[in-house]
């Protein structure tokens, strides 16, 4: 059998000599990375390619999530009364680490509608993630009251069952 023109090994081991010897220049560690994967494929040194970035800074981080928060808010701004909007940024500022923020507008969404029972599950969580248990055993209580009263079972059911993991 022929050998294999990219065997695991001496990408390896090309990969670890160019790295090595491109530690004393000031480079960042993706444009080592980049240049020892062009070193390998090509075969032939390069020359180091010109950051973009001022010298200690990284690229700005465009995240998804902000452009989604975005787009809720100006759906939010033309009707503040939709409880869909208020949930929908909730999550968003949940999944950006902004629990306070979150909780703010879970509130937001049981006053416009106090039956959106999985607004309750996520202030639940979120009271969890901020290390307060007993408000989120208590969103949890009232989820579960809301969410019987409605007759949405399987909320109530989910709700009881993250009691339980909390509790745990």
């Amino acid at each position: 059998m022929g050998r294999r023109l990219y065997g695991r090994c001496d990408f390896t081991r090309n990969l670890s000599g160019l790295f090595h010897e491109k530690l004393g220049k000031n480079q960042s560690h993706a444009e080592w990375l980049m240049l020892a994967c062009l070193d390998h494929l090509q075969h032939k040194p390069q020359k180091p390619i010109p950051s973009i970035f001022p010298p200690h800074t990284s690229p700005p981080i465009i995240s998804p999530m902000s452009d989604r928060l975005t787009q809720l808010s100006k759906l939010y701004d033309a009707d503040a009364n939709d409880p869909f909007l208020t949930y929908g940024i909730a999550l968003e500022h949940g999944k950006l680490g902004n629990f306070s923020e979150a909780l703010t507008w879970l509130d937001k969404t049981v006053a416009l509608d106090e039956h959106y029972c999985y607004a309750y599950f996520q202030q639940a969580k979120m009271h969890e993630e901020e290390g307060n248990t007993p408000q989120a055993l208590a969103a949890i209580d009232l989820g579960i009251q809301k969410s019987q009263a409605c007759g949405d079972e399987k909320a109530a059911g989910e709700l009881a069952e993250l009691r339980e993991m909390i509790q745990d």
